[in-house]
Parts: C-alpha cells; structure tokens; sequence
C-alpha cells in the first residue's frame, strides 16, 4: 500500500470516528447532518454533498442539508416520477455512479457544473427515506474506496434520519396524549396490569370527588360498585390475555361520598416495543344522566304498553258487556211480560226484577248506541 493510499485510507477512518461522535453526541440528529457532510467533502476532496429526504405525500425530494457550492435552488422539490439522477435512484433505489456529465455523455441536471457524481437511496427496513448526492468537479474521480466511504456514510444518515423520524413521532404522540389527559371533558387514568394507577388527570379524579393524589394507592376496582367489579376484572382479564385491542364497559362508581355514579369506559392496552403488555389506559365518561333519561323512557315504554294493554282490555269487555246487554234485553223484554201475568206472591218475580235492575246499571260506555223508548203494540 503506497504513502498515498495509507493517507486515504486514515483520513476516511479519522471521518467515521467523527461521525459516529457527532451523531452520539447529538440530541438532534438532523442538525448535525450538514456538518457531516461538510467533513465529508473535504475529507474526499469533493465539489458537494445534500441530502434530499423523500416525502410520500408529495413523492417529492428536497434538500434538508448540504455542503458546497449549491449550482440550483436547494428549496427546489425533486418530482419522484420526473427525469436526473435523483429521482432516478429513488426510483430504482439502487446506487448511480455517474463517470462524466459533459454534453452527450449523461446529464445533471441537479448540479451542472459536477463532472461526476455518485448518489445512493437512503434506506431502513426497505423504505425510502431519501437519497445522498455526492459531486466532483473532475471526472470518474470517485475511487472505489471513495465510494465505499460514501456508502458508510449513507448508512449513518439513514439511521441518524430513522431515529430523527421517531423522535418526532414520539414527540406529536406526546403532545397529543398530553392533549387528551389535561382536558377537562372525560377522565383518563393510565393503570398497571393489576390495576393500580399509574397517573389520573384531574378530571377523572374530580369525577369521584377525589384529589389525583388520593388515588395513587387505590385499585381501580375499589372504586368500582361491588356489584359491577367482577365485570370489571373480565374485561381487564381480556385485554391482558390479548383476546382484545380494547373493552368498553358501563358500569357504576362509588364516590368518595358514598353516591352511585354510572360512568362509560374503554380500556385499551398499551404494549411496549417488544409487543408485550405495558399497561392499561382508561377513558372514562360520565354517563348517569344518560342512565337515568334511558331508565325514564324504559318505564315510560313500559306505561305505554301497559296502558294499551289496559285499552285493549276495555275494547274488549265493552263488547261483551254489549253483546249482553243485547241478549238482556230480548230476555227481559220477554220477562216483563211474562211479569204481567204474575201474582205478586209468584217467588220468581224478586229475581226479574233485580236483573231488569242490573241492565238498568250497565254503564253508557258498554252500551254501542244510545237505547231509545219504543212503543210497541202486543197481540196475545
């Protein structure tokens, strides 16, 4: 290995070691990309370095750091389905090694002025994160162990914009969740697998007239309506063996004042990164007004029906008391007179004359039509 070589091949390790401490070091890994690239290029004795991360809403590149002369506007967003080198790699997602852009030979139209270039995707568990362009102002000027360097490097960005990714996801989870268990419209409670808490919002606290700091040693169970517990632990027990994502339940508290509270929750299981069971987290919503008005319409519902079935009842008896009233009336049309004939000692006159009562005393309502005084004119 000549003198040259040996210098190469130590300024390309001093530049691993330095990337590697500056991307430790960081607690941004984005903000360090460009100081990265810029040891990068002078290190290799490159013209430029950037970066471009891919955005699959717009299936568009864009710069997010470089280094050296920019030959076109870094804001400028790289069409994923357009012509150059850059959409062409994201595309193909394999690296390019351009020898020479003179006219005639292949263009670059991401920086005119380069002779050569070198550009490779930035990848992580098989998705396009972006793509790492390098340029020279010479031609076929990326020697392999340049290339290799490159390579390295491509690999520390994609990992260094991988975290950067989580990061900010964990942070908008973070942001969102806070959201959620600071607002005052609903109780959240974050529980562990055997129920205890975890952390309240105070919402949830207020809910069962407690302060968030009482509950701290409290079971999730003890709050619960001993009638209503074992329901409880069944769904608990669910998510724990994983039959279910998520549990809703209604069910009633008893508050630190002894009064019945019917409350609405859903419990979902957190898991942790390996996918095992983290702990439980409850939303939980104040539903006894609902339970009551639910209640009032049952027995509402429940005197409806027993109203009509009352109604049914009288249609029913009002039509035989009618159809009665119809037969009574030949009889005792027949029995009055037959009466005439009677002594006033005949024994069967007492009774004919307590049923002619008893039609007297049927109520209007079981009669179909108003009875109406005829004369009539018998022949005997």
């Amino acid at each position: 290995m000549t003198e040259d070589e040996l210098k190469i091949r130590s300024n390309q390790q001093a530049l691993l070691v330095e990337v590697n401490l500056a991307l430790a070091a960081a607690s941004d890994e984005e903000a360090v990309l460009g100081q990265i690239l810029t040891r990068l290029r002078e290190r290799s004795g490159l013209a430029r370095a950037a970066i471009y991360l891919f955005r699959p809403d717009e299936r568009t590149l864009r710069c997010v750091a470089e280094s050296g002369e920019p030959a076109v506007d870094v804001r400028r967003a790289w069409a994923l389905d357009g012509p150059g080198l850059l959409a062409r790699v994201a595309r193909e997602r394999e690296a390019i090694y351009v020898l020479d852009t003179l006219p005639g030979k292949q263009s670059a139209p991401e920086n005119p002025v380069a002779r050569s270039e070198y550009a490779l995707p930035l990848l992580r568990g098989g998705s396009l994160l972006g793509v790492l362009y390098t340029a020279s102002n010479q031609p076929d000027s990326f020697r392999a162990a340049t290339r290799k360097l490159v390579d390295f490097i491509a690999v520390q960005t994609a990992l260094a914009l991988e975290r950067s990714e989580l990061d900010r996801q964990v942070k908008v989870s973070g942001e969102r969740f806070r959201s959620v268990f600071e607002q005052e419209y609903f109780g959240v409670a974050l529980c562990s697998l055997e129920g205890g808490f975890f952390a309240v919002n105070a919402a949830f606290a207020h809910l069962l007239g407690h302060e968030p700091d009482e509950l701290r040693d409290k079971l999730y169970a003890d709050l619960v309506h001993p009638e209503d517990r074992e329901r409880a632990r069944e769904c608990s027990k669910s998510l724990r063996l994983g039959a279910r994502d998520h549990v809703t339940l209604t069910h009633r508290f008893i508050r630190k004042t002894g009064e019945t509270l019917w409350c609405t929750a859903v419990f979902s299981m957190i898991r942790d990164v390996t996918g095992r069971p983290a702990y439980m987290l409850a939303m939980v919503e104040n539903t006894s007004d609902r339970k009551e008005a639910e209640e009032e319409r049952a027995l509402l519902r429940e005197q409806l029906s027993q109203a009509q079935k009352m109604e049914a009842v009288g249609s029913l008896a009002g039509g035989l008391a009618h159809d009665l009233n119809n037969l009574l009336g030949v009889i005792m049309g027949f029995a009055s007179l037959a009466r005439l004939r009677m002594t006033p000692e005949d024994p069967i006159r007492e009774p004919m004359i307590a049923a002619s009562a008893l039609r007297r005393d049927l109520p209007p309502s079981c009669l179909r039509s108003k009875p109406t005084p005829m004369s009539l004119t018998m022949r005997f």
